[in-house]
């Protein structure tokens, strides 16, 4: 289905502007093209239209219709534009926002990867279950409710690692092979995809490729779920035993690649019956 967004003329007017910008603070040397020699007349600050073309094997004034607002650019021209002409993160953000109506991926798959420190006392203050881990499932912070909820009363390491492969998580997480692995499966998909270089990434997903249940869910293509927000599912509290998990998802708007989880737990003892993994809906039952 086509999108019907269109940018407004003061979107794309911000846009050209953002661009003149962008390419009047580069020098051609900067980016690996041939110093200019001495001309004659106004010295030309930056980056010509032309040079830009030269810079991204464009051909002639390819550009300079983007800048001056006769087309607006495909996002994957948009994307080779902003590292081109080394646009800002927000700047990157914005003008993606404002072309197209959606946020995109990180400019700088490292970006992001760090929080404010605030957030552990944000985390810690948590009445209902609480964690934040990093774009690779490393857990950051957590609280004590979060701790409470292991039977071991010990914290994982890296979240994915624990749901993916740990016998703990088979027990907390009831019916774990209908109504949790085809949740958290594909959700770890989307992190290796995001990041497909990411050595730590690899070997967990190399390691789940080796199991034969669990690849089968990664293989299935038509299971994309990339986030739990909202979710509800069976569990089994280490401490408080049986009940519903409710499943409350967030991002910190200036690490996009890191994640917050709330979990609110109701307990309800007749949620042991799903630990055959099996029989019902859960989400059709009453928290």
């Amino acid at each position: 289905m086509l999108s019907t967004y269109r940018p407004t003329k003061a979107q794309l007017e911000a846009f050209r502007l953002l661009c003149r910008a962008r390419r009047s603070v580069l020098k051609p040397e900067d980016v690996g093209l041939p110093k200019r020699t001495a001309q004659r007349g106004p010295t030309v600050p930056g980056l010509t239209q032309p040079e830009v073309d030269t810079l991204m094997h464009r051909g002639f004034n390819t550009y300079a219709r983007y800048e001056q607002g006769r087309r607006v650019p495909s996002p994957a021209y948009l994307l080779e534009l902003a590292v081109a002409l080394r646009f800002k993160e927000s700047e990157y953000r914005q003008a993606h926002m404002d072309l197209y109506g959606t946020t995109p991926a990180p400019l700088d798959p490292e970006a992001g990867l760090d929080v404010p420190p605030d957030y552990k006392t944000k985390v810690e203050g948590q009445k209902a279950i609480s964690y934040l881990n990093d774009h690779r499932w490393n857990l950051r912070y957590h609280n004590e409710a979060f701790r409470q909820m292991m039977p071991s009363g010990k914290v994982p390491a890296n979240m994915a690692e624990w749901f993916l492969f740990s016998a703990e998580a088979r027990e907390v997480l009831v019916g774990y092979f209908a109504f949790w692995a085809p949740k958290l499966v594909p959700q770890f998909r989307a992190s290796v995809s995001a990041s497909p270089k990411d050595r730590h990434l690899l070997r967990l997903r190399d390691r789940l490729l080796r199991d034969e249940r669990l690849s089968a869910i990664y293989n299935q293509g038509d299971n994309a779920y990339i986030h739990p927000d909202g979710d509800r599912r069976p569990m089994n509290h280490g401490t408080r035993g049986f009940g519903w998990a409710v499943m409350l998802s967030a991002r910190p708007e200036g690490s996009p690649l890191f994640r917050e989880m709330t979990i609110n737990f109701h307990p309800d003892p007749t949620v042991a019956r799903y630990t055959a993994q099996g029989a019902g809906n859960p989400t059709r039952m009453g928290v």
